[in-house]
């Protein structure tokens, strides 16, 4: 039993000793060992030098881990998708303030619009009220807007300006303090007066004298506003009929 232990601890023993020898050939294939070079010696025995790691570094920076990088092309591509991905959203941004812009200044016309319809309802029953209508001059002090080129009316003074004479063609004017339009200007040079400056509106009155037939005269109204956003003309048209409540008895 001894003896056969024996054997086979010394069967194992010279199996370790045939796969050291291997391994050390199979070091010693010409090839060079990493560290070796790093630390200056060679593992197929060539004593270790400054030229060796030199060389070693040196293919170490020229592999292609070292040296890659970004091209041209990859470069112009890159900063194409990033142009992109940036345009679209200022894009969108500049619409909607555009469209914001657009809104407002569109409620305000319509405003307008609907302040000269208005003031001619006003002027109608001020006449109905003092008897003028029984001469059948209801419209009195409108004559300036049945013709053609219509008429500009300013609320604050109470003024009706003819737009065929108007040297501003009854273009608005604004004041900044109150925020209030009006049709007030120079009658010499036509700029606007005082602090008053010129808005982007002009707004027209249009009266038409109408027969339906009946015992109460009427007439049609219509209050155009145009303006320019940009380099956009716009422009908006509110139209109503009116009527002479109280007539001359028969």
């Amino acid at each position: 039993m001894e003896h056969k232990t024996y054997n086979m601890e010394h069967r194992t023993w010279n199996i370790k000793r045939e796969e050291y020898r291997a391994a050390n050939a199979r070091r010693r294939n010409f090839s060079y060992d990493t560290r070796s070079m790093l630390h200056g010696t060679c593992s197929r025995g060539f004593p270790g030098s400054r030229f060796w790691r030199w060389t070693f570094v040196r293919a170490l920076r020229a592999s292609p881990k070292f040296t890659t990088g970004f091209s041209i092309i990859e470069t112009i591509v890159a900063i194409a998708i990033l142009s992109i991905t940036m345009v679209a959203p200022l894009t969108i941004a500049q619409r909607g303030l555009n469209s914001s812009i657009y809104a407002r200044d569109q409620v305000t016309a319509f405003f307008l619009a609907q302040e000269a319809i208005e003031y001619a309802r006003n002027i109608r029953d001020t006449n109905n009220l003092i008897g003028r209508s029984q001469s059948g001059d209801w419209l009195k002090g409108l004559g300036t807007c049945q013709t053609a080129s219509g008429c500009g009316v300013d609320v604050n003074t109470g003024k009706i300006i003819d737009c065929s004479t108007d040297a501003g063609k009854c273009q608005l004017t604004f004041d900044p303090e109150t925020g209030i339009y009006g049709e007030r200007r120079n009658s010499g040079d036509g700029r606007p007066v005082g602090g008053l400056q010129d808005s982007i509106f002009t707004r027209k009155l249009f009266i038409t004298s109408v027969d339906i037939g009946t015992l109460h005269p009427a007439a049609d109204v219509a209050a155009t506003v145009s303006w320019k956003t940009g380099k956009i003309q716009k422009s908006i048209t509110v139209n109503t009929r009116i009527f002479d409540w109280y007539p001359s008895p028969l």
